[in-house]
């Protein structure tokens, strides 16, 4: 076999190499942190002060994920008198996976979420809540087991 048989193969060879790549890149599927990316951005800076907000309280807002139970308890402030908002449970390996609950707490201001039916793996807790007037936000990244 001569040189430009040889030359020819090569070249052949790297060609199909290169459209091989393109075609798994193309494939390759691509999870965004959030759908609305650019939008998210311009809110940062409230969550920023939401915060420090959180950072700045005397009792923080507590959570403990219990791996035994497979419970999440999160013991909020007692010093407001109403405190709503959203848990979201963010998935950073699938972002189907991701859901929001409404902040529910009892009597002593405390809220257990079972995590029983959540996939094994890492999860972010993000907490954005709001008393008194003030917005905070709290986040925690849970293992589950």
């Amino acid at each position: 076999m001569s040189w430009g048989y040889k030359i020819t193969f090569l070249y052949l060879g790297f060609v199909v190499m290169i459209l091989t790549m393109v075609v798994m890149s193309i494939r390759q599927d691509i999870d965004l942190v959030t759908e609305n990316y650019y939008e998210k951005e311009q809110d940062y800076i409230v969550q920023v002060q939401s915060s420090l907000n959180s950072a700045t309280l005397e009792v923080p807002l507590q959570m403990d994920y219990q791996a035994k139970d497979k419970m999440l308890q999160l013991q909020f402030p007692k010093d407001f008198a109403a405190i709503e908002g959203m848990i979201q449970f963010y998935r950073p390996s699938n972002a189907d996976k991701d859901f929001q609950l409404d902040i529910e707490v009892d009597s002593s201001y405390l809220q257990q979420i079972n995590l029983e039916e959540l996939m094994t793996g890492l999860w972010k807790v993000k907490v954005n809540w709001s008393a008194d007037g003030k917005t905070f936000f709290d986040e925690k990244q849970v293992i589950v087991n």
